[in-house]
Formats: structure tokens, sequence, C-alpha cells
């Protein structure tokens, strides 16, 4: 499944645990932002994608926004982070651009936990 976000309005991610033990203790969650929210055509903007999940889970992040939108990356996403006892953070950054005026989907693939 896919989600599309539009640059300048909300967006939510929702992931699911793959332990359901380890979700009550530390609940899995994300957060999208993209800045800045108005650019534009052509103009590099960051979508940022930052996810917690309970201490020993695996976070994978989509290489890149689907190729085919009118969104589209300029680098490979960086992806930084940490782990300890309380969990696991990390945090994908797509450098992206919109190549046509108006509110344009951002859709990227469904991140993993």
């Amino acid at each position: 499944m896919r989600r599309a976000f539009r640059a300048g309005g909300p967006a939510a991610l929702a992931l699911l645990a793959a332990a359901a033990g380890a979700a009550a203790q530390v609940p899995t969650g994300a957060t999208v932002d993209v800045q800045p929210d108005t650019v534009t055509v052509g103009q590099p903007f960051r979508v940022t994608v930052h996810v917690h999940a309970p201490a020993g889970a695996r976070i994978v992040f989509p290489d890149r926004p689907d190729s085919a939108s009118t969104v589209q990356a300029l680098d490979p996403r960086t992806v930084t982070g940490r782990d300890d006892a309380a969990g696991v953070d990390r945090t994908a950054t797509y450098r992206v651009a919109a190549w046509d005026v108006g509110s344009q989907p951002i859709v990227l693939p469904d991140a993993r936990v």
C-alpha cells in the first residue's frame, strides 16, 4: 500500500508493531514533516519521516518517493537514528522537488517495522 502526503497539508502515517506486548510498553509511532511547505516548480525541499519503535525492532524506509509522481527524489535518502533500552528511533530524510504547480501528492511506499 502506498501513502500520499500533500505538501502544505497535514500528514499522518500509521505503523503496526510486530509484537503487541512490546508495543504496549513502547508505542510505535511516526511523524512526517515537509519543509518548506511552499516551493516553486523545481525548488528542492525536504520530507522527513521519523519512526519510533520498540527496542530491538528493525525499521525499513522506502528508498525514494514513487518515480511516476510529479514529486521526485533529487538525492538518495539519508537515515539517522539511535537504539537504546527505550526503543529504536530512525529518521529518513528525502530531498525532493515538485515538477508541476498546485498541491502535489508526495507518494512514499510504506515504512516497515
